[in-house]
């Protein structure tokens, strides 16, 4: 599991854009792209919740009907109580995530190594694993400032973007 931050990016009345970002070391990776949550309603108490509502993750996959939710502390610097759930459509990521040398097991095959097993998408196939966590807290990170990127592998401050050929820095 990749470490990230969440943030706020926008915030106009009680409708709020979390922008998500993967991290590393303590700070943002400036490899990954970013992905923003648009349409969070921020409540007077200081709850928030989105969705159900499809959603794409950084890494380009579709959890159908994802809802997320939870408690921001009066001075920002916490979030508690913290869920989310939605059907994972692995059939909508990266081919070569799941892939294994020497091995020709699908997405599916191999969670079920895991004693998990896939079920129906809203696509009418049989690739969506319920992915649900419940009572995460986060906590701030002082001095961090998230930078939105569009693109991955391309940014001032990623090593490798020199070798993108479809980055124009």
């Amino acid at each position: 599991m990749y470490p990230f931050f969440l943030g706020v990016h926008a915030l106009e009345d009680d409708q709020a854009s979390f922008l998500m970002v993967i991290g590393d070391e303590g700070t943002q990776d400036y490899c990954s792209r970013t992905v923003q949550m648009e349409g969070v309603t921020i409540n007077s108490d200081l709850t928030f919740s989105f969705g159900p509502q499809d959603f794409v993750v950084a890494n380009g996959f579709t959890t159908e009907a994802l809802t997320f939710s939870g408690q921001i502390s009066d001075d920002f610097s916490t979030i508690s109580e913290m869920s989310f759930e939605g059907n994972l459509n692995l059939g909508t990521g990266p081919e070569d995530l799941f892939a294994m040398e020497g091995s020709d097991l699908t997405a599916c095959e191999m969670v079920e190594l895991f004693e998990m097993s896939c079920g129906a998408c809203a696509d009418g196939s049989d690739m969506c694993l319920l992915a649900t966590v419940t009572d995460a807290v986060a906590t701030g990170t002082p001095d961090l400032t998230l930078v939105e990127i569009d693109a991955p592998d391309c940014h001032g401050q990623c090593d490798i973007s020199a070798e993108n050929d479809d980055c124009d820095l």
